[in-house]
């Protein structure tokens, strides 16, 4: 699904968050994370079925939104954090069942 260029662009992105935890205030962390998920689900969309397509899609959006909120509504931004998981064994799930048809 990714490319070289874009499995090695995640990968430097990753390490530079880690090295940045040492130097930079902690509250950055999962901003740093969630901006490194938005390249991954790029990656993911070009090979998608349409409706796992669709998921990840509006799974972007919600992340862009609340990267965008964070420092006005950080209420918000955390209750999407918190969300986040949930929503995601809800896919895995989706395509399991879907994969024993």
């Amino acid at each position: 699904m990714l490319t070289d260029d874009e499995a090695f662009e995640l990968l430097a992105h990753f390490c530079a968050t880690a090295d940045l935890h040492t130097i930079e205030a902690p509250h950055y962390a999962d901003r740093r994370i969630l901006e490194g998920m938005l390249p991954l689900i790029d990656a993911l969309l070009r090979d998608v079925d349409p409706e796992g397509g669709a998921w990840l899609a509006a799974f972007k959006a919600d992340i862009q939104q609340a990267l965008e909120v964070r420092s006005r509504d950080r209420q918000a931004y955390e209750d999407v954090l918190h969300e986040l998981p949930g929503r995601i064994v809800t896919e895995i799930k989706r395509r399991r069942a879907g994969a024993t048809r």
